[in-house]
């Protein structure tokens, strides 16, 4: 009976640590979207990261955003832009800063480097209007 319970203790351990692996997301952290990522890319394919904000007010150094969706920026950030920041419409098209108004939806490629300021302040290596 002993050896009975004891076969059955080991078939239910392991059971329960198969079932506790993780599932199989190999394309975390690879730039690929996946459904169970939340949508979002943790990189750009060059090697940035990125983030879809709602541009509150446009600045000259800098346009002040929303982030609405990105792995790990939330709330207001100050994009700071400048001579080697690249602006492009949706359908890929070169636009220049002063294109950019509030309530345009971006998609914002960055080092990944945030300046710790409040708010928070990213350097923008590009901006798409969406």
């Amino acid at each position: 009976m002993s050896k009975r319970i004891l076969a059955l203790a080991l078939a239910l351990i392991t059971l329960l640590l198969v079932g506790c692996q993780p599932r199989g997301n190999d394309n975390v952290g690879s730039g690929s979207t996946d459904e169970n990522d939340g949508g979002a890319d943790l990189q750009s394919p060059d090697g940035g990261f990125v983030l879809k904000a709602v541009v509150t007010s446009v600045n000259p150094d800098y346009i002040e955003v929303e982030v609405i969706e990105s792995d790990y920026a939330f709330g207001v950030y100050w994009v700071r832009t400048g001579d080697q920041t690249e602006y492009k419409n949706a359908d890929g098209a070169e636009i220049s800063h002063s294109d950019i108004k509030p309530g345009d939806t971006l998609i914002i490629t960055y080092s990944g480097q945030v300046m710790m300021s409040y708010p928070p302040q990213i350097v923008a290596w590009s901006i798409e209007v969406i």
